[in-house]
């Protein structure tokens, strides 16, 4: 039986984060406006350096407490912990009954695969908070591999299984150009996708996402 591998993406494909909606507000009201956006700002620094530790690219912990530390202020509270407080609605949310679509997909000849540039202990309580957990065969993590998702290393416990892998998500560059650098196939997913994203499947809602697998699954059976 033909083997598919399922490489899922979280933020802003399958689920929202607390970060917006809760953990960055928090900060900000018991330390000062516009914060949010110099959090984001030093993670984009971050990122831009080459051959820099990846998960000191996406710890928010860090992040959060070198800008806060540059004002000369404490961290009132740890990014952590808040994301484990606030894994709850109103904060956090389901994409398109995500947790629905995930079960229609799942079958014997189907690993899914959560492929996530986060880190572990921000993910975690919230793929579990949403019960999503429980629906992944694995985790690939930059605090899990090593290294980011942008490296053909993040996915190297899978480099050497002949199956159809196929890379799920909403960025283009680390959904869709990375893998397919790899030699995967990909199934870019925006409500709005711009006309020059060059995946194999693209869809505006995770209702599509089955009928997009089994196009890509049957492409490569008579390929």
């Amino acid at each position: 039986m033909s083997q598919t591998i399922l490489f899922i993406d979280l933020d802003g494909t399958i689920m929202v984060n607390p970060f917006l909606s809760a953990v960055f507000p928090y900060l900000e009201e018991r330390l000062a406006p516009d914060l949010t956006r110099e959090f984001l700002a030093e993670q984009q620094i971050r990122l831009k350096q080459p051959n820099a530790d990846p998960i000191w690219i996406m710890d928010w912990d860090n992040i959060c407490e070198t800008v806060v530390r540059r004002h000369g202020w404490e961290m009132p509270a740890r990014v952590c912990d808040l994301v484990v407080e606030y894994s709850r609605p109103p904060y956090i949310s389901l994409i398109d009954n995500a947790d629905h679509i995930l079960r229609q997909i799942v079958s014997e000849k189907r690993t899914l695969i959560v492929a996530s540039m986060g880190l572990s202990r921000y993910q975690m309580p919230v793929l579990k908070a949403l019960g999503l957990a429980d629906l992944f065969d694995d985790f690939l993590m930059p605090d899990l591999t090593g290294v980011l998702k942008t490296d053909a290393r993040f996915y190297a416990r899978y480099a050497g299984s002949d199956a159809l892998k196929i890379s799920v998500g909403d960025h283009v560059t680390d959904d869709v150009l990375r893998p397919q650098a790899f030699g995967f196939r990909t199934i870019f997913k925006s409500p709005h996708p711009p006309a020059d994203v060059q995946a194999d499947i693209v869809i505006s809602d995770l209702s599509e996402l089955p009928k997009a697998i089994e196009t890509l699954e049957a492409r490569n059976l008579f390929s």
